[in-house]
């Protein structure tokens, strides 16, 4: 079945002929095809800048019911060097008008003071807010998150986020900005500031949150952070995605599923043999996991030629492993899949099926959780 486009986009599109630069922008708006049974548009990448492809988008929205009711995601991003700050009047001005937009993605983009005070964006079904390619003060980006405090987030993602000058977050600031925001699930990537991070939440009130993806092989000075955030919201949380073969923090005494990245070559490349590493793996980290866990995920850097979970399942204790894994009688599955521990911003981690014939070592070498049918490996997604 064809595709059908909205006359307003060709219009659009059809308009910017005489630019080659631009006809390929407002080409990039489309995210998706527009078709008939999903009716589900989605406008991908806009550049918030100065531009004449910034200002034809808010009139293709003011001007299109039928656009504006079905754009689900959003990415803005702002490419200029130094970055153009946009005005939170203007941004929620257009935004009110997305009226099923569950996804906002944030790139490089500064706001300006709002102009009213007390300003608050207020996007009831708004689910999920990500951050990326900012590089700013402290101050600047709590004023980004304070805008969305009154929205109930299910995620709120940060990745490649730097700050200047960041140094202990000021009391009374968090408590006026960020005073009890509802997130159920924080991710963090490769950031240039995650122990500031780490602090800012440590110092909110999360009473929502629930999840964790610490996605990342952190420093030294970053597992201080992450030891003092767990001391504070661990008790709480039911999901960690965590990326340390080291050290497990006692404090999540609630966990219910727990995403393990064991690495690959580039990281034993570093940090020491395969062998030194492995050996500690069921001791430093299954050890301290509390009973109420129901399920693991051990996810090795993609390998095609699987000569990296082969040296991982020579030197495993595979007893060892099984038994303390059969030892949490709340156990309901565990998952052994490969994925790409770098992803492109507002990507997630792409999942691919371990080689066939590392399965089959696999399941023999933890007989007793294959045969109980607790033992799975995911197809790719």
């Amino acid at each position: 079945m064809s595709c059908k486009v909205p006359l307003e986009l060709i219009d659009m599109i059809l308009g910017f002929l005489h630019d080659e630069h631009t006809t390929l922008g407002s080409c990039s708006l489309v995210c998706r095809s527009w078709t008939n049974p999903s009716r589900c548009h989605q406008f991908y990448e806009v550049e918030v800048e100065r531009s004449q492809l910034f200002t034809s988008f808010k009139q293709l929205v003011l001007a299109s019911a039928t656009i504006s009711d079905s754009i689900r995601e959003l990415r803005l991003l702002d490419s200029v060097v130094p970055p153009y700050p946009a005005s939170p009047e203007d941004l929620s001005f257009l935004l009110d008008k997305l009226s099923k937009l569950h996804t906002l993605r944030l790139w490089g983009l500064t706001l300006m003071y709002p102009r009213r005070p007390g300003f608050r964006w207020n996007f009831a079904k708004l689910r999920v807010l990500e951050i990326s390619g900012l590089t700013t003060m402290r101050s600047g980006l709590i004023r980004v998150m304070s805008l969305f405090r009154g929205v109930s987030l299910d995620r709120l993602r940060m990745e490649d986020v730097d700050l200047h000058n960041a140094g202990p977050p000021v009391r009374k600031l968090v408590d006026d900005q960020l005073a009890r925001w509802q997130i159920g699930s924080i991710s963090l990537g490769r950031n240039g500031c995650t122990p500031d991070l780490l602090e800012l939440f440590g110092s909110m009130h999360l009473e929502a949150l629930h999840s964790l993806d610490v996605g990342y092989m952190p420093t030294g000075v970053e597992r201080a952070s992450f030891e003092a955030f767990a001391s504070l919201k661990g008790a709480n949380l039911q999901h960690l995605r965590y990326t340390e073969t080291w050290r497990f923090f006692e404090n999540f005494t609630s966990l219910q599923s727990l995403h393990l990245f064991l690495g690959g070559e580039w990281l034993y490349g570093r940090s020491g043999r395969v062998e030194d590493t492995t050996s500690m793996f069921p001791t430093l980290i299954l050890q301290h996991v509390p009973s109420t866990l129901k399920a693991v995920t051990l996810a090795f850097e993609i390998d095609y030629d699987g000569s990296f979970i082969q040296s991982w399942i020579d030197c495993v204790d595979w007893e060892y492993l099984e038994g303390t894994l059969l030892s949490f009688k709340n156990l309901k599955a565990v998952n052994v899949v490969m994925e790409c521990q770098s992803p492109a911003p507002f990507w997630d981690h792409r999942i691919e099926s371990i080689p066939q014939k590392r399965q089959k070592m696999i399941a023999e070498a933890l007989p007793k959780m294959h045969t109980s049918g607790i033992l799975y490996f995911p197809p790719a997604s």
